[in-house]
């Protein structure tokens, strides 16, 4: 995805709250986030940011987790990298995801259900879930 100058300094904003500057950019051209809300990772889909059918290897798509996140309880977030703009392969990708609490024995099995083939997996009821996709 190739992106202008003011499309740059938006997606920066956006994920990380504050303007664009190379130099926060590791050797390579990545830069992590480890706890993207599901609001911000919509607006970013909405405006062309992510590739709602991209992928991290074996994961669900970055829509599929969005839309996971998405179940009007605040308690996911989303985590993973931003490719620099001046990579040819700038993008947002998702890694896996996480809850900000506890989970209920129903989110618990849901998250099992939908992450089951990650390389990380930590989730029991009554506990925090986490998983990333290598």
């Amino acid at each position: 995805m190739k992106l202008d100058s003011a499309q740059v300094q938006e997606r920066e904003l956006l994920v990380f709250s504050r303007g664009y500057d190379p130099d926060n950019y590791r050797m390579g051209g990545i830069r992590y986030f480890d706890s993207m809300s599901v609001g911000t990772a919509k607006k970013l889909l909405d405006k062309g940011y992510i590739d709602p059918d991209d992928t991290q290897n074996c994961s669900p798509t970055m829509r599929d987790m969005i839309d996971f996140c998405d179940d009007g309880t605040d308690k996911w977030y989303l985590h993973g990298y931003v490719v620099s703009p001046e990579r040819d392969d700038c993008r947002i990708t998702f890694e896996g995801v996480g809850s900000v609490s506890d989970l209920t024995q129903e989110e618990a099995f849901r998250f099992l259900r939908d992450f089951r083939f990650a390389d990380e997996l930590e989730c029991d009821a009554g506990c925090h879930a986490y998983c990333w996709f290598d």
